[in-house]
């Protein structure tokens, strides 16, 4: 697959989604072929490596209350303030408070904002976004930023309803992929 922008991953639960997400992060190692991003062969690169940011349900720091997980992400400057105003508004973060009191939908939007912040080549989100209850205008915005901030975005997502919004959607039926569109 050589796409970029906002690409959908689904399929049924075990069709290897998840799997193929954590080969392009690079926790799996790859039988054939190649990982490219952006036009960089990051195949035989370790994890920390790939300019990577891998969002799941448990992506969060509950310890660290919103503004600090979500500056973090950039490295805990504060010179991206404008940066982080844009991704916080765009995705909703109009909240405070420790990570871990949030609600499950939340804590996604700052897990996201966070992976946005840290300047990736990639975002590949394993259905976080599920618990989100405007999910689809969330991620609208995410694709409205992958193209400002020049980064892609390979998603999972059990709802087929949101490749409505993708660049491309792919479907997985036992570690096989195919083009949907």
């Amino acid at each position: 697959m050589d796409d970029a922008g906002l690409i959908l991953l689904t399929g049924r639960n075990g069709a290897g989604k998840s799997t193929f997400l954590l080969c392009l992060l690079g926790r799996y190692p790859v039988d054939s072929g190649y990982i490219r991003f952006n036009g960089e062969d990051v195949t035989g690169l370790p994890v920390e490596k790939r300019r990577a940011a891998f969002v799941n349900q448990s992506s969060f720091f509950g310890h660290m209350d919103v503004g600090t997980h979500i500056h973090w992400g950039s490295g805990g400057t504060n010179s991206s303030d404008a940066k982080a105003g844009r991704v916080t508004e765009g995705l909703g973060i109009g909240f405070s408070g420790k990570v871990d009191r949030l609600s499950q939908g939340q804590k996604m939007r700052v897990a996201v904002a966070t992976a946005v912040l840290s300047s990736p080549s990639v975002i590949l989100i394993d259905e976080a976004l599920s618990n989100i209850s405007d999910r689809l205008a969330v991620l609208s915005e995410l694709k409205k930023m992958s193209e400002e901030y020049r980064f892609d975005i390979v998603c999972v997502s059990q709802d087929a309803e949101d490749s409505s919004i993708a660049d491309h959607h792919y479907t997985i039926d036992e570690g096989v992929m195919s083009r949907a569109f």
